[in-house]
């Protein structure tokens, strides 16, 4: 029974040649209301909601980027015979695991160039703690819906399996 109700297409819709994955629709909506509420935590401490939109665009693309850093690594016998599908992060491969190494050297750089210290980012800005819970909650069903954490086949009626 919940498989049943578990099991949806991977593919949400298509525009042209382009196929929007529910994956990236999920863990786009987990960044969006992340963000949402940092900007809200911060418009109550009195911080600039600037300050979320330029970490973000440290963030998200250095994140992206190790993230398929990440999974070429430990997929690296197939990437060396073919290293032109290295780039192709559209054909799948990424790795969550990548993107939190990717977050730090964000929070790094960003807090480097912006001259505060990332413990102050984390402790009196970013208040990632709730925030990044409830990202993580939408990227936890995004993996799954990516079929990246299918697990193995089991005979509970609570079993996930894909």
């Amino acid at each position: 029974m919940i498989n049943t109700l578990l099991s949806l297409d991977p593919i949400a819709f298509q525009l042209g040649t382009i196929k929007v994955h529910w994956y990236g629709i999920i863990i786009a909506t987990g960044v969006v209301l992340a963000l949402w509420l940092s900007i809200r935590e911060g418009n109550r401490k009195g911080i600039d909601e600037e300050y979320f939109y330029d970490y973000l665009l440290w963030a998200l693309p250095i994140a992206v980027i190790c993230a398929r850093i990440y999974y070429v690594a430990f997929q690296w016998p197939y990437y060396s015979k073919f290293p032109g599908e290295i780039i192709a992060i559209w054909d799948g491969g990424i790795a969550i695991y990548g993107a939190i190494l990717g977050g730090f050297l964000a929070l790094y750089f960003f807090c480097r160039a912006k001259k505060i210290s990332a413990w102050y980012h984390c402790t009196n800005r970013y208040h990632g703690t709730g925030n990044g819970t409830l990202g993580k909650l939408f990227q936890s069903r995004g993996i799954w819906e990516g079929y990246d954490s299918g697990g193995i086949k089991s005979s509970a009626s609570t079993s996930l399996y894909h």
